[in-house]
Parts: C-alpha cells; sequence; structure tokens
C-alpha cells in the first residue's frame, strides 16, 4: 500500500510540466520544519506548480519513525514506552488551491484557499498477547502472535492560507525563498488494526499494542469519523 502512495505522488509531480519563462516563478519546492514536533512526527516535502492564472496544484510526502519522535524524551518514564517505539510513519497530501488576487505575471506569493485531501500509514511489527476462545467473555486461554499493527487516515480539510517573501528586506533573496502559513477544517476518519495469520472471529485484543503517541487508544473495528483542524508552515524557494 505505501509503496503505491508514493507512486501516485511521484507520478503526479513527474507529469507536471516544468516549463517557464525567465522571469515568472511558476513552482515552488517546500520542507515543513514544524512537523517534527508533530505527535506522529514526520519529514514532508511539497511541490507546488501554478496550473492556470490563479490556482496551483500542491502535492506533498512525508516519513517518520517513532524512534526519532521529540516527544519521547517528555515521556520517557512511563512503563509502557516501549509500545510507541518501532513505528514507521507515511503521510501524504494532495491540494488544489486558489489565489484571491488575479495577475498573471505574479509569482505564488498571495492568499489563498484550498481543498486538500490527506493520508496517513503507521506499520510496527509487535508481539501481542491475544485470549482465544471466549466463554461468556472469559477467555479459555491465551496465545502469543506475531503481526503488524497498523493506523490508516484519510480525510480532507478546507484550508486559508498565505504565501508571501520570507526575507522582506532582502531584495536579492526576496525572489526566491517563501513562507506559507495555513489553517483549516474538515473531517478525518481513522482505522486502527492488528493484521496476524490465523485471525478468529473471537480474539480478544489488548489495548497495548504498538501505537504512536498521535494515536488515541480506542475502537479498533472499521472507520472511526471526526471532525478534524489542520494548521501549519512551510517555508518554499520559486523556481
Amino acid at each position: 500500500m505505501t509503496k503505491s502512495v508514493f507512486f501516485l505522488y511521484f507520478f503526479l509531480i513527474s507529469t507536471l510540466n516544468f516549463g517557464q519563462n525567465d522571469t515568472l516563478k511558476t513552482h515552488v519546492f517546500k520542507f515543513s520544519p514544524l512537523q517534527i514536533f508533530d505527535l506522529d512526527n514526520a519529514f514532508s516535502i511539497a511541490f507546488e506548480k501554478k496550473i492556470k492564472e490563479k490556482r496551483s496544484l500542491q502535492v506533498e510526502a512525508g516519513y517518520g519513525h517513532s524512534n526519532l519522535n521529540l516527544w519521547m524524551n517528555i515521556i520517557n518514564d512511563l512503563e509502557d514506552i516501549d509500545r510507541f517505539r518501532g513505528i514507521n510513519i507515511f503521510r501524504g497530501r494532495t491540494e488544489i488551491r486558489q489565489y484571491f488576487r488575479s495577475n498573471p505575471n505574479a509569482d505564488l506569493k498571495n492568499n489563498y484557499y484550498g481543498i486538500e485531501v490527506f493520508g496517513k500509514y503507521t506499520r510496527a511489527r509487535d508481539d501481542v498477547k491475544i485470549g482465544r476462545d471466549p466463554i461468556a467473555g472469559v477467555i479459555s486461554y491465551s496465545e502469543i502472535i506475531s503481526g503488524v499493527s497498523t493506523k490508516i487516515v484519510t480525510g480532507s480539510h478546507f484550508k486559508l492560507g498565505i504565501q508571501r517573501n520570507l526575507f522582506k528586506y532582502d531584495k536579492k533573496l526576496n525572489n526566491r525563498w517563501i513562507y506559507d502559513a495555513f489553517c483549516g477544517i474538515g473531517f478525518r476518519g481513522i482505522k486502527k488494526d492488528f493484521i496476524y495469520k490465523n485471525k478468529q472471529e473471537k480474539d480478544i485484543l489488548p489495548w497495548d499494542i504498538k501505537r504512536t503517541i498521535g494515536t488515541f487508544q480506542g475502537n479498533r473495528d472499521g472507520w472511526r469519523p471526526l471532525i478534524s483542524g489542520t494548521a501549519g508552515l512551510k517555508i518554499g524557494f520559486l523556481f
């Protein structure tokens, strides 16, 4: 699944036309410095291309690992901290944005609104003690099973943002470096699962399976819809 997601993003990037004139900069390469502080930490890069006079397309992909989470130092004294280790985190977003001001000769610097769809996938190998053959809620025996703990998140946000020069008073750098600050609201669906062989319908799984710091304990059966918010900052380079 993760290979398919990243193939899709790089396919979108590769099919964009990189042609441009010598003066108008219609592409932006960005990174997200604040995502290293996210509970589901990652390093993400994004690419934005102007596709119409006031419209652009942006794609983003990122990867993180829970062992590099900066919040681990804060919760280091927890007895069950091992449940947060060894987790791979994959992220992706696609956004269509519309800039407010109409100027065919302008770079991608203006206030904007947009719609994004996003996804996140986490996975980690784990050995879990599973209760089997329950009778009236009481398990007959327990078995330690090796499997993969996963979380899938999908959703969409409506966003408002501002993209402006990063170095306002430096004319040499002013035409290249930008910041992109945004916030938005929408929804997301979350599904958590533990995947293993010889799964039985009545198996009882414990709650202490591996999960990222940003994953709350809760149901693992089906999708769980939630209201969602987003806010962030990207630093970019126009070319």
